[in-house]
Protein backbone atom coordinates (compact mmCIF):
# COMPACT_ATOMS: atom_id res chain seq x y z
CA UNK A 1 0.00 0.00 0.00
CA UNK A 2 1.27 3.47 -0.43
CA UNK A 3 1.62 6.24 2.07
CA UNK A 4 -1.66 7.77 1.52
CA UNK A 5 -3.71 8.55 4.37
CA UNK A 6 -6.58 8.96 1.99
CA UNK A 7 -7.05 5.90 0.36
CA UNK A 8 -7.33 3.01 2.87
CA UNK A 9 -7.79 -0.94 2.00
CA UNK A 10 -11.17 -1.83 3.22
CA UNK A 11 -10.79 -5.61 4.38
CA UNK A 12 -14.18 -7.98 4.23
CA UNK A 13 -15.04 -11.76 3.81
CA UNK A 14 -18.01 -11.10 1.88
CA UNK A 15 -16.06 -11.20 -1.03
CA UNK A 16 -13.66 -13.04 -3.34
CA UNK A 17 -9.96 -13.17 -2.33
CA UNK A 18 -9.25 -11.71 -5.63
CA UNK A 19 -11.68 -8.47 -5.82
CA UNK A 20 -9.97 -5.42 -3.52
CA UNK A 21 -12.38 -2.45 -1.94
CA UNK A 22 -10.86 0.36 -1.54
CA UNK A 23 -12.17 3.44 0.10
CA UNK A 24 -11.06 6.98 -1.20
CA UNK A 25 -11.58 10.06 1.07
CA UNK A 26 -12.80 13.40 -0.15
CA UNK A 27 -9.73 15.74 -1.10
CA UNK A 28 -10.50 18.98 0.52
CA UNK A 29 -6.84 20.14 -0.96
CA UNK A 30 -6.78 22.91 -3.47
CA UNK A 31 -4.22 20.26 -5.75
CA UNK A 32 -4.96 16.89 -7.10
CA UNK A 33 -3.02 13.46 -5.75
CA UNK A 34 -1.90 10.80 -6.70
CA UNK A 35 -1.10 7.22 -5.22
CA UNK A 36 0.11 3.79 -6.74
CA UNK A 37 -1.07 0.42 -5.33
CA UNK A 38 1.26 -2.43 -6.00
CA UNK A 39 0.02 -6.04 -6.15
CA UNK A 40 2.33 -8.90 -6.63
CA UNK A 41 2.30 -12.36 -6.82
CA UNK A 42 5.71 -14.26 -5.44
CA UNK A 43 4.44 -16.96 -6.17
CA UNK A 44 4.89 -16.47 -9.94
CA UNK A 45 7.18 -13.18 -9.60
CA UNK A 46 3.74 -11.01 -11.26
CA UNK A 47 3.55 -7.30 -10.49
CA UNK A 48 0.39 -4.87 -11.27
CA UNK A 49 0.68 -1.31 -10.40
CA UNK A 50 -3.07 0.67 -10.64
CA UNK A 51 -2.17 4.42 -9.86
CA UNK A 52 -5.30 6.28 -8.37
CA UNK A 53 -5.66 10.06 -9.25
CA UNK A 54 -7.97 12.31 -7.62
CA UNK A 55 -8.54 15.84 -8.90
CA UNK A 56 -8.50 19.14 -6.75
CA UNK A 57 -11.74 20.48 -4.40
CA UNK A 58 -12.54 23.45 -6.95
CA UNK A 59 -12.10 26.60 -5.21
CA UNK A 60 -12.89 30.09 -5.62
CA UNK A 61 -12.14 33.53 -3.76
CA UNK A 62 -12.52 37.13 -3.42
CA UNK A 63 -11.00 39.15 -0.63
CA UNK A 64 -14.24 40.43 -0.41
CA UNK A 65 -17.81 39.87 -1.96
CA UNK A 66 -20.15 43.27 -1.12
CA UNK A 67 -19.73 46.49 -2.69
CA UNK A 68 -21.80 49.88 -2.16
CA UNK A 69 -22.20 52.51 -5.19
CA UNK A 70 -23.77 55.55 -5.13
CA UNK A 71 -26.81 56.47 -7.23
CA UNK A 72 -23.85 58.07 -9.56
CA UNK A 73 -22.79 54.23 -11.06
CA UNK A 74 -19.45 54.04 -11.35
CA UNK A 75 -16.41 51.01 -11.55
CA UNK A 76 -15.80 48.17 -10.10
CA UNK A 77 -12.27 46.09 -10.19
CA UNK A 78 -11.58 43.16 -8.05
CA UNK A 79 -9.79 40.12 -8.25
CA UNK A 80 -10.33 36.67 -7.75
CA UNK A 81 -8.19 33.89 -7.55
CA UNK A 82 -9.12 30.31 -8.19
CA UNK A 83 -7.75 26.88 -9.24
CA UNK A 84 -10.19 26.06 -12.00
CA UNK A 85 -11.30 28.33 -14.91
CA UNK A 86 -13.72 30.87 -14.19
CA UNK A 87 -17.30 32.66 -15.96
CA UNK A 88 -19.18 35.57 -14.20
CA UNK A 89 -22.58 35.69 -14.62
CA UNK A 90 -24.51 38.72 -13.57
CA UNK A 91 -28.02 38.87 -12.63
CA UNK A 92 -29.25 42.77 -13.44
CA UNK A 93 -28.30 44.09 -16.95
CA UNK A 94 -27.52 47.52 -15.20
CA UNK A 95 -23.85 45.81 -14.44
CA UNK A 96 -22.00 45.13 -17.33
CA UNK A 97 -18.63 43.31 -17.65
CA UNK A 98 -15.92 45.33 -19.70
CA UNK A 99 -13.80 42.85 -21.48
CA UNK A 100 -10.30 43.20 -21.74
CA UNK A 101 -7.50 42.21 -24.21
CA UNK A 102 -5.79 40.15 -21.89
CA UNK A 103 -5.39 35.89 -22.46
CA UNK A 104 -5.73 35.04 -19.43
CA UNK A 105 -6.60 37.57 -16.47
CA UNK A 106 -7.98 36.93 -12.37
CA UNK A 107 -9.02 40.89 -12.29
CA UNK A 108 -12.38 41.16 -13.77
CA UNK A 109 -13.90 44.79 -14.74
CA UNK A 110 -17.85 45.59 -14.46
CA UNK A 111 -19.38 48.89 -15.45
CA UNK A 112 -21.99 50.09 -12.79
CA UNK A 113 -25.22 52.54 -14.37
CA UNK A 114 -26.55 54.96 -12.63
CA UNK A 115 -29.44 54.51 -10.84
CA UNK A 116 -32.21 57.00 -11.81
CA UNK A 117 -35.12 55.34 -9.83
CA UNK A 118 -36.56 56.41 -6.19
CA UNK A 119 -35.15 52.39 -5.09
CA UNK A 120 -32.02 51.38 -3.59
CA UNK A 121 -31.18 47.96 -5.49
CA UNK A 122 -28.83 45.24 -5.45
CA UNK A 123 -27.41 43.03 -8.31
CA UNK A 124 -25.20 39.39 -7.77
CA UNK A 125 -22.25 38.54 -9.99
CA UNK A 126 -21.92 34.81 -10.11
CA UNK A 127 -18.73 33.69 -10.93
CA UNK A 128 -18.62 29.85 -11.75
CA UNK A 129 -15.35 27.36 -12.54
CA UNK A 130 -15.43 23.72 -12.40
CA UNK A 131 -17.55 22.65 -9.21
CA UNK A 132 -16.44 26.10 -7.52
CA UNK A 133 -18.87 29.17 -7.37
CA UNK A 134 -18.10 32.81 -5.77
CA UNK A 135 -21.19 35.41 -5.36
CA UNK A 136 -20.09 39.02 -5.00
CA UNK A 137 -23.22 40.73 -4.03
CA UNK A 138 -23.61 44.76 -5.19
CA UNK A 139 -26.10 47.34 -3.67
CA UNK A 140 -26.62 51.05 -5.09
CA UNK A 141 -28.53 53.94 -3.63
CA UNK A 142 -31.55 55.50 -5.48
CA UNK A 143 -31.41 58.21 -6.89
CA UNK A 144 -32.11 61.08 -4.28
CA UNK A 145 -31.50 64.78 -5.29
CA UNK A 146 -30.87 66.02 -1.89
CA UNK A 147 -27.78 63.46 -1.60
CA UNK A 148 -26.35 64.71 -4.94
CA UNK A 149 -26.81 68.46 -3.60
CA UNK A 150 -24.61 67.48 -0.52
CA UNK A 151 -22.41 65.62 -3.00
CA UNK A 152 -22.12 68.71 -5.53
CA UNK A 153 -21.52 71.03 -1.69
CA UNK A 154 -19.07 68.46 -0.55
CA UNK A 155 -16.76 68.85 -3.64
CA UNK A 156 -16.91 72.47 -3.65
CA UNK A 157 -15.51 72.41 -0.25
CA UNK A 158 -12.98 69.84 -0.94
CA UNK A 159 -11.95 72.07 -3.76
CA UNK A 160 -12.02 75.39 -2.26
CA UNK A 161 -10.46 74.12 1.24
CA UNK A 162 -7.51 72.23 -1.15
CA UNK A 163 -8.90 69.16 0.01
CA UNK A 164 -6.07 67.12 -2.10
CA UNK A 165 -3.41 68.11 0.47
CA UNK A 166 -5.54 67.01 3.65
CA UNK A 167 -3.48 64.27 5.47
CA UNK A 168 -7.00 62.12 4.75
CA UNK A 169 -8.90 62.72 1.41
CA UNK A 170 -9.49 59.17 1.04
CA UNK A 171 -12.86 58.04 -1.59
CA UNK A 172 -13.90 62.24 -2.04
CA UNK A 173 -14.69 63.30 -5.07
CA UNK A 174 -15.32 59.64 -6.48
CA UNK A 175 -18.60 57.89 -7.24
CA UNK A 176 -18.16 56.10 -4.18
CA UNK A 177 -21.34 56.40 -1.56
CA UNK A 178 -20.39 60.24 0.34
CA UNK A 179 -21.13 57.88 3.90
CA UNK A 180 -17.57 56.31 2.62
CA UNK A 181 -15.74 59.48 2.36
CA UNK A 182 -13.14 60.22 5.07
CA UNK A 183 -14.99 62.00 7.56
CA UNK A 184 -18.49 62.07 6.25
CA UNK A 185 -21.32 60.72 8.72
Amino acid sequence: MPQADWLKHSDTRSMSTHTYVFTVAPNENLESRSAEIVFTNRANGLTEKVTVNQLQRDAISSDKSRYRFSSLGGKLDFEVSGNVEMTPFISHDWVTQVDTRAVHSEKLHFNIAPNETTSDRAANILIKGGNATLTITIFQQRHDPQVEKERAALIELFNTTDGQHWANSQNWCTDRPIDEWAGII
